[in-house]
């Protein structure tokens, strides 16, 4: 396999790879473009057709539509006409129309071999005329305008994307924790709330049990007869009667035989 053919088979590699497919254009924006391209630090992903494009500008539309087919026809052209078509909306990412010095609109460049090169700029606002130029460079290489190193960003694209990354990876953390915190306080809340149901209930048999257990046991007495009478009493009784008999026996015997002396004086 030759060179350029090895060539061809990474670019379509890559754009697969870089998420576009073969007939998709990729969108490129301030947090991936030196991650896809390499445009600064390498370029081992392939050549890149970049497209710079302002949505209100003049000939914004005939542009896109250009890119759009060069990027469904990538596998069908000849092996130097094929790159991977990308698109960069400046009106959103305008850190890279500074980067690389992008006054009109739509412009085009073509990143190969850590250089890059520019289209005529603006483009065509014609679809066809913009595809045909676009073509005609690609076969050629860019050699109709000077290669110039491809500028670094201001803090490196890299570096932009990976702190984005790190924060992005910080907020869905943030998230997770604070869904966490949530169910932790209802769950402790409950806990709590159980806890306190299992103390009053046990404080309260506790004191049942405990009172319970202090009362005095007590047996009821055995059924019984009527008491008899006191002995003092019937005793106080039978000497009354006693003593009546002696003076119903005695008494009358005495008074009679003094009434009798009595008489006989």
């Amino acid at each position: 396999m030759s060179a350029r053919a090895a060539g061809a088979a990474l670019l379509l590699l890559a754009a697969a790879v870089c998420g576009a497919g073969a007939l998709e254009l990729v969108q490129l924006s301030s947090s991936n473009f030196e991650h896809e391209t390499q445009a600064a630090t390498g370029q081992t992903t392939g050549r890149w057709c970049v497209l710079f494009v302002e949505q209100a500008a003049a000939g914004a539309e005939g542009a896109e539509a250009a890119w759009d087919t060069l990027a469904a026809e990538v596998e069908e052209m000849e092996v130097e006409r094929q790159a991977v078509f990308a698109k960069v909306d400046v009106s959103t990412n305008p850190e890279l129309a500074r980067r690389f010095a992008i006054s009109q609109h739509p412009a085009a460049i073509l990143f190969r071999d850590r250089a890059m090169y520019r289209l005529p700029a603006p483009l065509p606002a014609d679809e066809d005329e913009a595809r045909h130029l676009a073509m005609d460079f690609l076969a050629a290489g860019g050699a109709s305008t000077p290669g110039t190193a491809a500028p670094a960003g201001a803090t490196g694209d890299a570096a932009a994307a990976a702190l984005e990354a790190a924060a992005a990876a910080a907020r869905r953390l943030a998230a997770a924790l604070g869904e966490t915190d949530a169910v932790l306080r209802a769950t402790g809340w409950a806990a709590a709330a159980v806890g306190l149901v299992i103390l009053t209930l046990a404080s309260y048999l506790g004191v049942h049990l405990n009172f319970n257990a202090a009362e005095p046991r007590t047996q009821a007495a055995p059924a019984t007869a009527p008491a008899a009478a006191p002995a003092a009493i019937a005793t106080a009784d039978g000497g009354s009667a006693k003593a009546d008999g002696t003076a119903g026996g005695k008494g009358p015997g005495k008074d009679g035989g003094g009434a009798a002396k009595e008489r006989a004086d």
